[in-house]
């Protein structure tokens, strides 16, 4: 039958291609010749009912690559679909998404980033702010308890288990309480 299929292909303006793989003839490409990266993958997966599904890198692009059995109504074998599509723009179309959306997130990020700093930097001086003005508070009112002409203390009170006052005890006193009542506190 090998001369009715070599007619078929002349009369379709083909010349058969008997010699690229070792059991098989391609009967129709439309890159010629085929590429030897690609012809390679398709003789690799040569056999009866062996598939391939895959993208390879050749001839300076991506190709998609599918071998596919082809199988008679009895059940056997007659031949392979091999199919090879340029996935070249599809890929690099992908590959610059990919790197818009990764740009995209990192500038995102370093706008949240950044906000987050100018946020906490803002609280840090608010809180420090907080702090020198109670230092100064605190400065200011031991100034006036230690100073004052009047005697001021401070006292705890002690409390029976029925809640009545039973005694107290000082916790702070400026000099003048101590001058004035004579207590030592």
């Amino acid at each position: 039958e090998r001369e009715v299929w070599e007619a078929a292909l002349r009369s379709a303006g083909r010349q058969p291609a008997w010699a690229l793989f070792a059991d098989e003839a391609l009967a129709f490409c439309t890159r010629d010749p085929l590429p030897e990266e690609i012809s390679a993958k398709f003789a690799s997966a040569a056999g009866a009912a062996r598939t391939i599904d895959t993208t390879i890198a050749a001839c300076g692009g991506y190709w998609q690559l599918a071998a596919l059995p082809l199988i008679e109504a009895d059940g056997g074998q007659v031949g392979r679909l091999l199919i090879m599509r340029d996935t070249t723009v599809a890929v690099k179309e992908h590959r610059q998404m990919l790197s818009l959306w990764l740009g995209s997130s990192c500038l995102v990020l370093a706008v949240i980033l950044g906000l987050l700093y100018v946020m906490l930097f803002r609280t840090d001086q608010g809180i420090q702010a907080q702090q020198a003005e109670l230092r100064s508070s605190e400065e200011r009112l031991r100034l006036l308890f230690e100073h004052a002409i009047s005697g001021v203390a401070v006292h705890e009170m002690i409390f029976a288990a029925d809640g009545q006052p039973l005694d107290y005890r000082s916790l702070d006193a400026n000099a003048a309480f101590e001058k004035h009542t004579g207590l030592a506190v």
